[in-house]
């Protein structure tokens, strides 16, 4: 008799879940490759104050996934743990319930922004009358494009629960990279903010269709659309913590841009946000890891704590191994890097501003692993309560700042941020694993000797002792990495695996 291999085990191999997170890095990366082509583009062709407008329509349709009220992330958990627990005749019901939900809040979140965006375009964030015009129809473009917004997050969260990252990775990889392209295409006609964003939107559209139709040919289950009002209090029991995440979440993220744009000018805002755009990028790797993660923590959290245990520290490891390296080059050259691609003014304004993100990043990397777990095991609430405990402080933090220090305080505000959230998060999901030991080790020394080394580097001018810094750095990390980091399994398979290269060769 045919062993049968339950849906959690197959859903969280240690095979499938390596290459759902390459198939998710492929598709995130594709467009920071698009953005590092488009940014200067962009700037050089549209402005500094229009592309500050830009960046942040940018800024509100990422938010516009506030109004799906916490059910894509709901919809993600609620499906993979009714996977783990092979409760498959459920999860349709549960899709179409969520979807028909999510559409309803994004036309209300589309009848909101219609009515602030004037408010917001004169009164708050006081763009220039030549342009007040042109900033309007874009705001109220970007309206009209949230409830394809909402839609796309559930039907992406569907997926995402079935482990089909290849899909979403090729469709989340050409939406991307239209995010940056799309606008630079219609810049060859015109610079209009509103044509700018348009393009934007259209790429949005495409996706959603995109994910619906996977959806449906599937073996999921959606052809036949049910909706059960039944299937509204599991959904809601999960995304009304979610939905305080995605509320402060998003305001903590982005609103420092909104205060330099008060305090400083709309044209500052570009040397704030453009390198937070690209540094912030690098997280596609410990988004790719969390993101394969998060359901497979789902399914096996009730029923494995040792199999969702040994999956939370394989995450924190693999994003510190490759993020630490990466940051460490970013801090070392800053300078050359932004003056190589955005020219001497960018370089001198925002060298530091690069500098302190990149820091920020990797403590963000990390981060979210215990981010994915707490949530995946249905407590939600506590990351809530985290950034409801976060936002009044940081949000004084970033006004001092950015006041005191200018576009530069913000940087510093948002890593401050971000470190004592990682702390807090960890601290978290160690007391969720109560009972089952995170088996990090020396990693914390490894890494905390790495920050020094970070920290040290950003204040040395010459490109030769920085080259010399880094390299004796990097061999150092990877040799401690090699003997304490890695696995003892992994290591033999990786010597195996060049043991056997020259016979092959043959």
């Amino acid at each position: 008799m045919p062993m049968t291999v339950s849906p959690a085990a197959s859903l969280t191999s240690g095979r499938r879940l390596a290459r759902n997170m390459l198939w998710n890095l492929t598709g995130q990366g594709l467009p920071l490759l698009a953005a590092l082509v488009a940014i200067p583009l962009l700037i050089s062709g549209a402005g500094l104050e229009r592309f500050g407008i830009l960046a942040l329509s940018w800024v509100l349709i990422g938010y516009a996934s506030l109004f799906d009220f916490g059910l894509g992330r709901a919809l993600t958990q609620l499906v993979a743990r009714r996977l783990g627990q092979d409760q498959v005749q459920e999860i349709p019901v549960l899709v179409w319930t969520a979807l028909a939900l999510m559409a309803g809040f994004g036309i209300i979140g589309c009848l909101m922004l219609l009515l602030f965006a004037p408010w917001l375009v004169t009164e708050v964030l006081e763009i220039p009358s030549i342009l007040q015009d042109e900033a309007l129809r874009a705001f109220q473009v970007v309206a009209f494009g949230i409830p394809v917004v909402t839609l796309a997050t559930g039907l992406r969260g569907v997926l995402e629960a079935y482990q089909r990252f290849s899909v979403v990775a090729v469709v989340n990889g050409l939406l991307g990279a239209a995010t940056f392209l799309g606008p630079l295409t219609v810049m060859l006609i015109t610079d209009r903010l509103d044509a700018l964003v348009g393009a934007i939107l259209l790429a949005r559209a495409i996706a959603t269709i995109a994910y619906g139709f996977l959806c449906l040919r599937g073996s999921i289950g959606l052809r036949a659309p049910h909706v059960d009002i039944q299937a509204v209090r599991p959904l809601f029991g999960f995304g009304a913590w979610m939905t305080v995440t995605n509320v402060v979440g998003p305001i903590v993220d982005y609103l420092d841009r909104f205060i330099v744009a008060g305090l400083l000018s709309i044209a500052v805002v570009a040397f704030y946000s453009t390198p937070w755009d690209v540094v912030t990028r690098l997280l596609v790797i410990p988004a790719a890891i969390s993101g394969v993660l998060f359901p497979a923590f789902a399914a096996t959290f009730l029923t494995d704590r040792t199999r969702s245990t040994h999956l939370f520290a394989t995450g924190v490891r693999y994003a510190f191994l490759v993020l630490a390296p990466v940051v460490l080059i970013v801090v070392s050259f800053a300078h050359e890097g932004l003056d190589w691609w955005l020219g001497p003014r960018f370089a001198t304004e925002s060298e530091r501003v690069l500098q302190w993100l990149a820091v920020g990043v990797l403590m963000n990397s990390l981060a979210r692993m215990p981010y994915a777990l707490i949530q995946a095991a249905g407590r939600p609430d506590l990351t809530a309560k985290l950034h409801l405990l976060e936002v009044v402080p940081y949000l004084a933090c970033v006004w001092w700042l950015v006041g005191t220090f200018g576009v530069t305080g913000a940087a510093v505000a948002w890593t401050l941020r971000v470190a004592v959230d990682t702390v807090l998060l960890f601290l978290i999901a160690r007391r969720l694993l109560s009972g089952v030991g995170l088996p990090f080790g020396l990693s914390w020394w490894i890494g905390g000797g790495m920050m020094l080394v970070m920290v040290g580097v950003a204040f040395v001018s010459d490109p030769i002792v920085k080259s010399a810094i880094c390299a004796v750095s990097l061999m150092l990390f990877g040799a401690a990495s090699w003997r304490w980091l890695i696995e003892p399994d992994e290591v033999r398979r990786v010597r195996s695996y060049f043991k056997g290269m020259p016979s092959h060769a043959k």
